[in-house]
Parts: C-alpha cells; sequence; structure tokens
C-alpha cells in the first residue's frame, strides 16, 4: 500500500467495494502515515468499517445486506438481481429497522469513537425525486451551472426506470431514513452536513441551505443543523482554528439578517460572507 500512498494527502478515502480485509490494509497503512481515512463502504459494513478504525463515514447508510434482518436478507438479494441497484435501495429501506438492536449497538460505537458521519440526504433527495419534481430539477439556482446541468441530462435520471408504484413505495419508506438520522444525532454521533456535490440536481452553495431544510424535516433543531456546519465540522477534521467564533479563531464568518435557529432557512438571508477577516461577497446569491 505504500506506493499508494505518493504523497501525504489529507484524507485517504475507501470506497464501497472493497472487502474488510481489504480495508482494514488501508485504514493501516494510512493510519501508519497518520492520515486519517473517510469511508465510503457498502461491501464491509458502518459496524466492521468502526472495528477496523475508519475515522469518517459517507452519507446516510451503508446499504449493506449484512444491515438487515436474516429473514429479508434474501427477498433483497432477489431484487438487486431483478430491479438493479437503485431500484432496490427501495427494498432495503423497506426492510431496514432503525431501531434494531444492531443499529443501536453501531449508535453506540459511533459516538463512542467519535467517528463522523456526512450524512448528504440532498442526494438521495435530489436522485431519487421524479422527474417532474421542481424542487430540485428546476431550481433556478442550476442557471448559473450549465455544464453540470448539462451533464445530469446528458447522464440521464437515476429513476428513469421507475414507475408510480416505485415512487409511492419510495416515498412511504424514506421516514425511515429520517428516522436514522434522528437516531444517530439522539444518540451522540458526530453528525456533520454536505452534500454529495455532484450528484445529479445539487446546486453549489444552495444545495447546502437545501440539506439544512432536509435535516430539519428529519427532526434535528436549527442549532443541532448550525452545530453540524461549524463545531461538529471542526471536531471531524481535527481543526483548532474555525467551527467556533470566538477569539483566536479564523474570522470565515457569515452575518445573516434574519435569527437561523428560529427557522433554518434563514440562512439564505445572507448580508455578507467573510473569509479569513475580509468580506468576500455581499447579498445572497441570486439565481
Amino acid at each position: 500500500m505504500r506506493d499508494a500512498l505518493p504523497s501525504r494527502p489529507d484524507y485517504f478515502k475507501v470506497y464501497a467495494r472493497l472487502k474488510p480485509e481489504q480495508v482494514a490494509v488501508v485504514i493501516d497503512e494510512a493510519h501508519r502515515h497518520r492520515i486519517p481515512v473517510i469511508g465510503h463502504l457498502q461491501r464491509t459494513t458502518w459496524a466492521q468499517g468502526v472495528d477496523l478504525g475508519v475515522d469518517h463515514l459517507a452519507h446516510s447508510l451503508d446499504w449493506s445486506i449484512d444491515d438487515l434482518p436474516a429473514n429479508r436478507r434474501a427477498a433483497y438479494t432477489a431484487a438487486i438481481k431483478g430491479r438493479g441497484g437503485f431500484r432496490s435501495r427501495i427494498d432495503w429501506l423497506e426492510a431496514f429497522d432503525p431501531n434494531g438492536i444492531e443499529q443501536r449497538q453501531l449508535v453506540a460505537a459511533l459516538a463512542h469513537k467519535r467517528v463522523s458521519v456526512d450524512v448528504t440526504l440532498i442526494a438521495y433527495d435530489g436522485k431519487f425525486s421524479k422527474p417532474a419534481d421542481g424542487r430540485f430539477r428546476r431550481n433556478p439556482f442550476l442557471r448559473a451551472f450549465p455544464e453540470l446541468r448539462s451533464d445530469w441530462e446528458r447522464c440521464g435520471d437515476a429513476t428513469a426506470d421507475w414507475n408510480a408504484d416505485d415512487y409511492r413505495r419510495w416515498q412511504a419508506a424514506r421516514p425511515k431514513l429520517s428516522a436514522w438520522i434522528k437516531r444517530m444525532s439522539d444518540g451522540g454521533v458526530l453528525l456533520v452536513s454536505g452534500t454529495d456535490l455532484t450528484n445529479e440536481w445539487i446546486a453549489p452553495g444552495e444545495g447546502l441551505h437545501q440539506e439544512f431544510e432536509l435535516l430539519a424535516e428529519a427532526g434535528l433543531t436549527p442549532n443541532q443543523i448550525l452545530r453540524m456546519t461549524g463545531a461538529n465540522a471542526a471536531e471531524a477534521l481535527h481543526r483548532s482554528d474555525v467551527g467556533i467564533v470566538e477569539a483566536g479563531r479564523r474570522a470565515d464568518l457569515v452575518l445573516l439578517s434574519a435569527d437561523p435557529r428560529k427557522s433554518i432557512s434563514n440562512t439564505r438571508s445572507i448580508v455578507w460572507v467573510m473569509q479569513g477577516g475580509r468580506i468576500v461577497s455581499r447579498d445572497a446569491p441570486k439565481p
């Protein structure tokens, strides 16, 4: 693995298709170089990743068959073969129990070891929404990114083969995803906010405000969401110079004209943005 690290990156990422024994090698080698590891896991479960020493986890779920109740795994395996990867996510979420004993144990381990989780709800909400859904595809902020929009339109929708019943089932199962995020938050897991750009229909900047709103819909308070973006993010990055407004930290600030603690949508009421003590932009971005 030493040849895979020709220069020292800030973080090393391991991906979905790696087996636990492969992930273990990557984590051990990265940690030998004092490099934190981000896990985008699936074949290796989150629980296995935590045991192996992963530092951060990407996205809300690992979509692993091993996280499902034993009596639901055969049906999910059949769904993967018969319905394809994205459509079978519906079957997975229907079978998933966010309150199961294994998930409670996972939450406790994540909280104890301070493994951060970037939940990226918008990546699922945008990807699995109907093509006619205006919340994402007709978002006026996409006009500023014609190249991205063109790429997404050429690639086609992830749900292009879904039928009306698929969308109905997804919307019926989707509250389980929100319940899982809330369970992690209530259990003390170090949650941080992100969007997983360049997943389709995520507008840079605007997508983060939409992520905040989705987190609020999942039951998190504005204070919790703001902490995910500030103090929690600083802890996850092992940074003591950002994340909190106090003397001695970098003056990376956003001044708002409305209180985001009353409504998280007030994060859009931007008066100015300061970076390193210098105002770099004024007023909220325009579509």
